[in-house]
């Protein structure tokens, strides 16, 4: 052992809020764990620190049912003898919007800040791979060091070098080594307390300390021992010492070691400060340290080498050689309806809830701070890492599944009521008393409207056989009816019961009228006699569907041939179904020992055309896949038992639409298969783009053969609105809602594999245990996937991807209304962003209450202006941090109604503070 080498022993837990077990049965543990942990602060006696992972939900969480240890909390807070923050829960950062992410910091430092201190390290331990945009998210918050060890190119870069993200942000890294985030725990901790190896982990019954169990039919029931007596044999400190350094020396760059003390819900014990006073004293001279990680740090930082490597990008590299840093990238195939669940969630509150409740603020009404809040937290709840990755038993995803159906509820209610009172502030007053309006709100700055799907009630005593639609000015807008029927919905009144009235509800296609940025337009309905069919409808035949942009046409397998008028390039055989066995976990991909694929293409499908007409038409393709109803019981093949999963997908086209929108409907009847769409673009692509938290990744098509490597390399990849490939003249954009992960396949098709559902009996292959008893992650029965082709010139840049991204996510909300007497006009725009370069990435009241915060990014990488028009005038503004501290003011014209806040540089993040002029 090198004698300049210093041990700074990291005492903490990695605190799982919901894996092994549902949230409540976890939460127990953590009482008794803080319990315990405040006991030993109290006591000292050399246990100086402790880490509570990062997160600082876990405080929220012990206090709820330990309320009166508030004093205690903070107290060692501030007292920096309790680490915690800078994250409110531990995300899988991969599998959030930017936007999210923000929010999750926010609300990490704001908890920690107000529990007396903010642990300024970026400590992101277990993630399944770290978004290229993480060194300038951190830095936003003041945060200038990355603690991680997955994804990260181990047999490239040292321990410690520099992370430069896309936009040039720098961040010092730390990667952590062979055995990640418990080096000291299983390399001396457990030789010296349990006798026992690093992974040396069976229990023998002789071994006794009065095991217990309660009674219950569950296969992750556990065992408790109630008498364990912990050893100590001392001689196994120095040379678990001497392994922890050799383990990683050869890439150390300062003699600093972090000797990282705790696992996976592991609770501390004051051994651990009598192992580091007994090291000392065996090695004749203070050599190990009891350590905060800010202190550890500041130490590395002093002994640092001038020429430290630089690594650029996201870090999603697979493990190459001797480690237990694997990436796991199989992961986001794993329950992919909580991806979509997380995806709508998002969309929710980021694009529809918030931006209407500040249009509603702007006018003076009252922010809901609370309901918000409430969503967030629950939203942010389900990105910790087990949560969204759908790792964990049925009942957590189960309660994942219920937070986002309550965030859900919450947020339409904000939208409800948000724009309900910007309605009370319009002025109709010259129309009818009985005149029926629709005001559509356009909650995206940038331009937006098109065909949508609306439902129109008119009263059915004056109710005709159609309607008409026009602008105030008197402007027909175009509408094309599908359904109608009678019904009585219901009016609320504040101070009474619901009243029902007559009505017929009018389905229809409406064209909107563009709308310029973030605000509104006002229509007005009026019954009509049917309208006389028009000739020219979007269905053209049958089976093929087109408009200005393009042709689709659909062949009797089901498969898709679209060309793309603009270009002139042809797509052909699109939407193939593919399933192949699997027989992996939710981390790694397995499949059968003789496995065999089976295509829809070449099958038999049914096509019907739904409805057609001008404005839209919608195709249905019916097909039945016969699919081995599972794998064998010893895994080595797929069953011979054939059984039909039904499938059903719905295409529609819209006039002057550039994308072709797609919801499939699959009936899954078979488990133990992974089941993808394929989409063959034909183009000699060597790269595809992934939109991903403020960035669009390039990423090589080839996948190297990773022969020796402990995981191999793979093609397959999360993303987030879309994934694109390009040749550079000619693309196809794959937009979708929460379909995770993606795979551009390396053939001269280079199709896009999109992972539907990846299914398999519940098992943890690493510790070879089973769980017969968790079914969910089968996904059996009805699963649902929206997604849309967007064929385009170029790259996805100069294609305009990402905003029609934006607007195929967040179309214009419809509300329905009568006639108001406010003061407003009918139709207003409150905030448009000039450049579509710039994508929105949310809107929120300042935390300190002083003005509105516009949050944008730059995804693309040439550098674009950050030019606002404000239909209210705007008083003063400036570029703020993430964390919202001022950075440098913005330039306002003198009537208020243009912002300018310079360039953003490519891949940047920036947000704008607004404050209105009264």
């Amino acid at each position: 052992m090198d004698p300049k080498h210093e041990f700074h022993v990291i005492s903490n837990t990695h605190w799982d809020r919901e894996w092994r077990f549902p949230f409540e049965r976890t939460r127990a543990m953590l009482v008794e764990m803080m319990d315990r942990l405040l006991d030993l602060l109290d006591r000292g006696k050399g246990f100086k620190y402790f880490h509570l992972d990062a997160h600082t939900i876990m405080l929220e969480d012990y206090l709820e049912v330990r309320p009166e240890k508030l004093a205690a909390l903070k107290r060692h807070v501030a007292a920096r003898r309790l680490l915690v923050g800078p994250w409110y829960t531990l995300p899988d950062a991969c599998s959030c919007s930017g936007e999210a992410l923000v929010r999750n910091l926010l609300r990490g430092t704001r908890m920690a800040r107000d529990f007396g201190h903010v642990m300024e390290v970026g400590y992101t331990p277990n993630g399944f791979g770290q978004p290229s945009q993480l060194p300038q998210l951190y830095a936003g918050f003041g945060i200038d060091t990355v603690m991680f060890y997955r994804g990260v190119p181990r047999q490239d870069v040292k321990s410690e070098f520099i992370w430069q993200g896309p936009d040039g942000t720098r961040a010092l890294a730390f990667r952590f080594g062979k055995y990640a985030r418990y080096n000291f725990f299983f390399l001396v901790y457990r030789p010296v307390v349990h006798g026992r190896r690093a992974f040396e982990c069976e229990y023998r019954w002789p071994e006794g300390a009065l095991p217990f169990r309660l009674d219950r039919e569950l296969s992750y029931e556990p065992y408790y021992l109630l008498d364990f007596q912990p050893l100590f044999a001392a001689d196994r400190i120095v040379p678990g010492l001497e392994e922890v350094a050799a383990t990683d020396a050869a890439t150390m760059t300062t003699p600093v070691v972090i000797a990282m003390q705790g696992c996976d819900s592991t609770a501390p014990d004051d051994t651990e400060a009598r192992i580091v006073a007994e090291a000392n004293r065996l090695l004749g001279a203070e050599k190990v340290f009891h350590s905060a990680l800010e202190d550890v740090v500041a130490r590395v930082r002093q002994q640092l080498p001038a020429d430290l490597q630089v690594a650029h990008g996201e870090m999603r590299h697979t493990l190459h050689s001797d480690g237990q840093t694997n990436l796991y990238p199989a992961i986001y195939g794993c329950r992919v309806y909580l991806r979509q669940a997380n995806a709508f969630s998002e969309a929710n509150l980021e694009n529809w809830a918030e931006p209407a409740a500040c249009m509603a603020w702007l006018l003076g009404e009252e922010y809901p701070h609370g309901l918000l809040r409430l969503a967030w937290k629950l939203l942010l709840e389900n990105h910790a890492h087990d949560s969204i990755g759908g790792c964990a038993m049925d009942r957590v995803h189960e309660d994942v599944m219920n937070r986002f159906a309550r965030c859900d509820d919450i947020t339409h209610e904000v939208t409800r009521s948000s724009l309900a009172k910007v309605v009370r502030h319009l002025d109709t007053s010259r129309l009818p008393g009985d005149t029926v309006l629709l005001v559509a709100f356009n909650c995206l700055p940038h331009r937006n409207g098109g065909v949508i799907r609306a439902a129109v009630d008119l009263p059915l005593a004056t109710a005709g056989e159609d309607l008409t639609i026009e602008t105030l000015a008197g402007q027909a807008v175009p509408h094309q009816l599908v359904a109608m029927q009678d019904l009585r919905p219901t009016v609320q009144k504040p101070n009474d019961i619901p009243s029902p009235f007559h009505a017929r509800r009018f389905l229809l296609h409406l064209d909107l009228p563009p709308q310029a940025g973030m605000g509104w337009t006002t229509l007005r309905v009026r019954p009509a006699a049917p309208a006389a069919a028009r000739a020219q409808k979007i269905g053209v035949r049958r089976n093929a569907l087109e408009n200005e942009f393009m042709r689709v046409t659909a062949h009797p397998d089901g498969t898709l041939d679209l060309l793309d008028k603009d270009s002139g390039h042809t797509f052909p055989g699109l939407h193939a179904f593919e399933s192949d066995g699997e027989t992996g976990d939710p981390w790694n991909r397995m499949t059968p020992t003789t496995d065999c694929t089976y295509s829809s293409r070449g099958g038999k499908a049914r096509l019907a055309m739904l409805d057609n007409g001008p404005l839209a038409a919608s195709l249905e393709i019916t097909l039945a896949l016969k699919l081995p109803e599972g794998v064998l019981p010893d895994r080595s093949a797929r069953s011979d038992t054939l059984v039909p999963c039904p499938i059903r997908t719905v295409l529609t086209l819209r006039r002057g639409c550039r994308w072709l929108d797609m919801h499939t409907v699959v009936n899954n009847t078979v488990r133990d298969h992974r089941l993808r769409l394929l989409l063959p673009t034909a183009l000699k692509a060597k790269y595809s783009w992934g939109h991903m938290p403020f960035d669009v990744v390039k990423r090589p098509v080839h996948v190297p053969g990773g022969e020796g490597w402990l995981e191999p390399p793979t093609g397959a990849h999360p993303q987030k609105l879309f994934v694109d490939v390009s040749d550079g003249r000619t693309g196809l954009a794959v937009l979708n809602r929460g379909i995770t992960q993606y795979e551009v396949l390396d053939t001269p098709e280079r199709p896009v594999a999109l992972t539907l559902m990846r299914c398999f009996q519940m098992r943890n292959t690493v510790q070879n245990l089973d769980y017969p008893d968790q079914p969910g992650t089968q996904c059996q029965g009805r699963q649902e996937f929206r997604y849309a082709l967007l064929p385009h010139r170029g790259d996805w840049d100069a294609g305009g991807v990402m905003a029609e991204a934006a607007r195929w996510n967040v179309p214009p909300v419809i509300c329905q209304v009568g006639v108001g007497r406010g003061h407003l006009p009918p139709e207003t725009t409150l905030f448009s962003v000039a450049d579509e370069t710039l994508a929105f990435s949310g809107i929120k009241p300042a935390e300190d209450g002083a003005g509105l915060i516009l949050r944008l990014y730059n995804p693309s990488e040439r550098t674009v202006a950050c030019e606002l028009r404000a239909g209210h005038p705007v008083a003063w503004a400036e570029s703020v941090r993430l964390d919202e501290k001022p950075l440098a003011a913005a330039t306002v014209s003198k009537d208020g109604r243009l912002v300018s806040a310079g360039q953003v540089g490519p891949k940047k993040v920036i947000s704008l503070r607004l404050r209105m002029a009264q």
